[in-house]
């Protein structure tokens, strides 16, 4: 296990991770948990991307590093869909996501030791202090459009306050509201279809999706995975539910 101490940004992802995985190992059921490290897991990962600018040996650890992050997310990922169908974790599966989640923290740590990455924005104090529009890519907005632009021409997308809704409307009454839940998952909410868009009862949703009280959620989703990964797993969804 790597020894350095670290600072600053880096130091805030372990510890994020390190407290989540904590509160998870303690109960393996328990849902909000499992999300919380999932979350603090993705965050890590999207750090490691930082290698690239990096010289080619340095670029090696962070590498490494984001492969082991992403190997434990994949983890991760199938355990909140496990959890989100009702099965229950035995003690050997929260001991598997707690050595996989053990390693990714000590290889993180370890290429953070051995090439921090360069240019992080930070204020006076060292505090981690990214510019306005700068930490996250995209917003819940450009989700929204970027699925009505895959969904085809009959489909269009309107901004919510501060992007961080989106609706999506198409050939139907019903429209398609994209959120983030009170646990960050994102939510298509669209609650009880019209009877005249003539849409399946019970749709079948694609992997990794679940219904929810309005709507329904992509199980596992963060940032991390991308815009396009978004937008094509939304609109998978938007397909399903109308039955086109």
């Amino acid at each position: 296990m790597p020894t350095t101490t670290l600072v600053g940004p880096d130091a805030d992802h372990l510890a994020s991770v390190r407290t989540a995985l904590d509160v998870f190992t303690r109960d393996g059921d328990d849902q909000v948990a499992t999300l919380r490290l999932h979350r603090a897991l993705g965050a890590m990962a999207a750090r490691t991307g930082t290698y690239d600018s990096l010289d080619a040996e340095p670029a090696g650890h962070w590498l490494d590093a984001y492969w082991v992050a992403f190997d434990a997310q994949d983890l991760l990922r199938g355990v909140r869909t496990a959890q989100a169908g009702g099965v229950s974790l035995t003690a050997d599966d929260v001991r598997a996501v707690s050595q996989r989640v053990t390693r990714a923290m000590d290889v993180f740590e370890d290429a953070a030791s051995k090439a921090p990455a360069p240019g992080l924005p930070v204020d006076e104090h060292g505090r981690y202090s990214p510019a306005p529009g700068t930490e996250y890519p995209f917003s819940v907005s450009d989700i929204a459009r970027a699925t009505a632009a895959l969904l085809g021409p009959d489909w269009t997308a309107e901004s919510g306050y501060y992007g961080v809704t989106g609706t999506v409307s198409g050939p139907y009454v019903t429209t398609f509201t994209f959120q983030v839940d009170y646990e960050g998952d994102l939510e298509i909410v669209y609650g009880d279809p019209v009877v005249d868009d003539n849409w399946p009862e019970m749709p079948e949703l694609p992997d990794d999706v679940d219904f929810t009280d309005s709507g329904v959620y992509l199980v596992g989703a963060c940032a991390p995975d991308g815009l396009d990964s978004h937008a094509e797993r939304s609109a998978a969804v938007i397909r399903a539910v109308t039955g086109r």
